[in-house]
Order: C-alpha cells, then sequence, then structure tokens
C-alpha cells in the first residue's frame, strides 16, 4: 500500500512538472523593423554599394533553460554598381526585441564585396567577430549567431542568411520543487522499507 501510495505521488509530482514547464514557455519577438544594419566602406571602388536589411522572424515559445531557435532568411544582403569593383566595409548589426521585454544588442564583423558586370556579384563575404548578446533581465535572454559566409562565382546581386538564436530562460521553481518533494518521498519509502525487512 505504502509503495502504490509513493509512486502515485511520484507520478504526480512528475505530471506537476511537466505541466509547469510547458505554462511557463516564453515568447520571444524579433522586431525586424526596429532592427538594422550599417555597412561603413573602409576602402575599394566608389562605384559600388552593399545593403543589408534584416527579414521578419516569425515569434516562438521557447521553455525553460536553454534553447535553439534556427532561421535560415534572416538578412538580405544586396549589392549595386560598378564594373570590375570591389569594396570592403566594417558592418554593424543592431537586434531589437519586444518580446519577452524590449533589449537590444548588437555585434559587429567585415565585409567584402566584387563586382564583376554592373550589379552582378562575382563573389561576396561577412564574417562576424562574434555573437549579439541581448539580456532581458530576470534570467532572461538571448544570444543571436549571424551566419558569416563566403560565396564566390554568385553573378547575382543579392543573398539571404541566417542565423541562430540560443535563448535563455528560469527554470520555473514550482517544477523544481515537485521534483524535490518527489525524490525526498521515494528515498523515505525505500527506508521504510529496509527497516521493515
Amino acid at each position: 500500500m505504502k509503495l502504490r501510495t509513493s509512486i502515485a505521488a511520484a507520478v504526480f509530482a512528475a505530471i506537476m512538472s511537466l505541466w509547469g514547464t510547458v505554462a511557463l514557455a516564453t515568447t520571444f519577438a524579433f522586431d525586424a523593423a526596429a532592427s538594422s544594419i550599417h555597412l561603413t566602406k573602409t576602402g575599394g571602388d566608389g562605384h559600388i554599394s552593399a545593403s543589408g536589411t534584416f527579414l521578419d522572424v516569425d515569434p516562438w515559445d521557447a521553455g525553460p533553460g536553454m534553447e535553439t531557435h534556427e532561421v535560415s532568411h534572416l538578412i538580405h544582403w544586396q549589392v549595386n554598381g560598378g564594373f570590375l569593383a570591389e569594396a570592403d566595409y566594417d558592418v554593424t548589426a543592431k537586434l531589437h526585441f519586444t518580446q519577452p521585454g524590449v533589449a537590444s544588442g548588437q555585434t559587429t564583423g567585415d565585409g567584402n564585396a566584387f563586382v564583376f558586370l554592373y550589379g552582378l556579384v562575382n563573389k561576396g563575404s561577412v564574417s562576424w567577430h562574434g555573437p549579439a548578446n541581448i539580456d532581458f533581465g530576470g534570467g532572461y535572454s538571448v544570444q543571436v549567431t549571424l551566419d558569416s559566409f563566403f560565396e564566390k562565382g554568385l553573378l547575382q546581386n543579392s543573398l539571404k542568411t541566417g542565423g541562430t538564436f540560443k535563448t535563455t530562460t528560469p527554470v520555473p521553481l514550482p517544477a523544481a520543487g515537485w521534483l524535490l518533494l518527489a525524490g525526498l518521498g521515494g528515498m523515505a519509502a525505500m527506508k521504510r522499507r529496509s527497516k521493515a525487512a
């Protein structure tokens, strides 16, 4: 009878733990319109221009702890002008979020573009120096790693690249508490059984 009660308590605790995890999922919302990519030309031909624009990303839910959310199309790059022209750029990406709170972060990188025939890109690259870290406070944060790339022989003037969002949210205390109680209950039941034997 006692063993049955202990098993029932453990099952109940596990159900409550799962319920707490599902109920406390956190929504993350990236604001593409408020985010920006700024390119500063550092060398090369003056008859070439490049730009980057963040694309819309649907809000997503993340459970407690750490989770990874990958997006294949996050930035739209475009290059215009020039004939056999090349340019180097310093790149700054500013990322803005509206959920789970309003917060921003940024990262920097180096870019290069080679135009072979008035806008047809023959070569392009962006190398990021590191991820952008956004802290919402209260244990909520997201680390955004933008995809670096090196493309040769594109023969087009635009390209889309992705990125990875690594979210961190607090582990709900109710779930941890139920697990602790289940463990203590199981240990007490085992101790009583060993004494009875």
